[in-house]
């Protein structure tokens, strides 16, 4: 099988789902742009799976690839959709975790395939916190990945309750973030404090 891996520049671990893939008896093809139906056709691609991908996927390649695209999400949703997941989480006090879902027309409001709840404690940063949702999304990818690939997984509706966060709530907080992406959990609260982000 064929599958397209959209993610980012950015991202350090870049080989890790292609090594997977290829273990499996899939082929992977990395990229990091914006696609289009024809790129697909021509490319051939049976399955997408989004990591860290940033351009949303709309019509009419939600349609013709319905049940096989998937995101892998750094929260435990309904909670924290959108830009930078992670961090919403330890701001609004919601629950902390990871989840593989069906990408939808919506941002991050595709039924859900698999999640898991995780715990930090306030010696953990922003820094951390992630590499640990990193971590265990990678972990959940592998343990269902052969489901997931041939349709057989759940699929579990999302509530309606929930977050949604946007660039901009990011850059009204981001200065206050004086340690970056080192910045201690704990110290959020204080540092946030009074500081409305909408």
């Amino acid at each position: 099988m064929k599958v397209l891996i959209l993610s980012n520049d950015d991202i350090k671990d870049a080989d890790a789902m292609p090594d997977y893939l290829r273990e499996c008896g899939d082929e992977p093809m990395r990229y990091n742009r914006k696609i289009s139906l024809d790129f697909l056709r021509e490319n051939k691609i049976d399955f997408i799976v989004s990591d860290r991908h940033r351009h949303l996927i709309k019509e009419p390649i939600l349609s013709q690839y319905d049940g096989r695209i998937v995101n892998l999400h750094p929260s435990f949703l309904p909670w924290c959709r959108g830009y930078y997941p992670n961090i919403w989480s330890f701001v609004d006090q919601t629950p902390q975790g990871v989840t593989i879902h069906y990408i939808d027309e919506g941002i991050d409001t595709g039924d859900i395939i698999v999640q898991r709840k995780l715990f930090f404690d306030d010696n953990d940063t922003l820094r951390t916190s992630y590499d640990k949702c990193k971590q265990v999304l990678d972990q959940l990818f592998r343990e269902h990945w052969i489901s997931i690939r041939e349709c057989k997984c759940p699929r579990t509706k999302q509530p309606k309750e929930g977050t949604l966060h946007y660039e901009k709530h990011f850059k009204k907080i981001s200065h206050l973030l004086t340690k970056g992406w080192d910045t201690p959990i704990g110290e959020l609260p204080k540092l946030l404090e009074g500081v409305s982000y909408e």
